[in-house]
């Protein structure tokens, strides 16, 4: 018996894990093993994604402060890497410690997306993979990521809800005798935007009519520095922020020189766990198409946005939101 045991662990210990083989988003093929449960975020988006997603299957965490209401107790002690974009931050050593079996960039396909992944395979000695999340293939992405990490179920579900959504808004557009014309400010004195063409302002893009054009669009969550006299020009009939840009314009009587602000049509981002619009530009941005629909064209946009909000909350947070709550996260925004 001692013998047959032997030879049964000389057969296995021979014998390769078994493996499969994963496109990603950038067309690149990898063997990847047939059992994923170690991954590492990239960064925001990343982790934002894979902690709605497959919580238990992440090791380590981008960022702990920015996204620790969202995360449990067990997951705030997870170790902080940082990032390989924005603030790139990413502490290679501190990675490798957690043993990973993936390193999954989830978020902007941006030029040199296949050449980074390729880079960052040879610098880590693991795996890479980028799944692109932008809105109109966000259902794609989340098939993927099913297949990636063994979630098929999951994956269809969260695909086929942002299909649904994405398919709605795009109905509603079609109807509108034409889009309204939009700004997002964003920062203590309300004077950055997200200029037209921004992964991060995809949502103003789609819905509205981004009136913040540049000949040279930053990428970053910040966007564009501007002033009030370009504010002024650009004449927008509906202005959203954030939480820091809101109060800055209603304690500031000089913005009243702006007739959207004056006309009460300045509503504040819905921010909690994450931003509605952007911050990080994840699936939360799908909120955002649901609610700034409601706002711009009331008249086609006819669901509950209560209703709406509570099933996307139960669906991406496990969060049962109550009225109380859908209230106060509103409260400024309707």
């Amino acid at each position: 018996m001692k013998n047959k045991w032997l030879f049964l662990l000389v057969i296995f210990s021979c014998c390769p894990a078994a493996a499969r083989t994963f496109t990603d988003s950038t067309g690149r093929a990898s063997e990847i093993p047939e059992i994923i449960d170690r991954v590492v975020p990239s960064g925001p988006i990343a982790q934002m994604t894979l902690m709605t997603f497959a919580p238990e299957k992440v090791v380590a965490l981008s960022n702990r402060e920015a996204q620790k209401v969202h995360l449990t107790p067990a997951d705030r002690k997870k170790q902080v890497i940082g990032q390989l974009y924005g603030a790139a931050s990413l502490n290679l050593e501190e990675l490798a410690v957690n043993n990973p079996q993936l390193f999954v960039d989830i978020g902007e396909s941006k030029e040199k997306i296949k050449s980074d992944m390729n880079d960052m395979e040879k610098r880590l000695g693991i795996q890479t993979v980028h799944i692109d999340s932008s809105l109109k293939n966000t259902a794609k992405s989340f098939l993927l990521l099913g297949e990636l990490l063994n979630e098929k179920e999951r994956g269809a579900e969260l695909s086929a809800y942002t299909q649904e959504i994405y398919d709605r808004i795009l109905s509603i557009l079609s109807r509108i005798p034409v889009k309204k014309r939009l700004l997002y400010l964003s920062g203590n004195k309300a004077l950055s935007v997200l200029g037209k063409g921004s992964f991060h302002g995809q949502v103003i893009d789609l819905v509205g009519d981004n009136v913040a054009v540049f000949p040279v669009v930053l990428t970053t969550g910040a966007g564009n520095e501007v002033n009030l006299e370009q504010i002024l020009n650009w004449n927008p009939e509906y202005i959203i922020a954030d939480a820091p840009a809101y109060n800055a314009v209603l304690k500031n009587s000089v913005w009243q020189a702006v007739p959207a602000v004056k006309e009460k049509k300045i509503f504040r981002v819905p921010d909690k766990p994450y931003s509605w619009v952007s911050s990080p530009p994840a699936v939360n941005r799908f909120m955002g198409l649901i609610w700034l629909a409601k706002i711009l064209y009331p008249e086609y946009a006819d669901y509950d946005l209560f209703t709406e909000t509570k099933r996307f909350y139960k669906l991406f947070y496990r969060q049962d939101l109550s009225r109380g709550q859908f209230d106060a996260l509103t409260a400024e925004s309707l």
